[in-house]
């Protein structure tokens, strides 16, 4: 009868409370991460030389 009983009671806790943490925590580590990499994506960007920028140096390039 006590078997039973702890059976029930793990089955209940693992339903109502750890099998909805996880269900959460994945799309919140997926956020999280984006959150991190966002600013390097957005320095990167701005870093990247321009279009002008790359058509001027092609020029010079082929002067030469």
């Amino acid at each position: 009868m006590t078997h039973n009983i702890r059976k029930i009671y793990k089955q209940f806790i693992f339903y109502t409370i750890k099998l909805p943490l996880i269900y959460i925590a994945i799309p919140v580590g997926f956020i999280f991460e984006y959150l991190i990499t966002f600013p390097y994506i957005v320095l990167c960007t701005l870093d990247r030389p321009s279009k002008k920028d790359n058509l001027a140096k092609m020029d010079q390039h082929i002067k030469m």
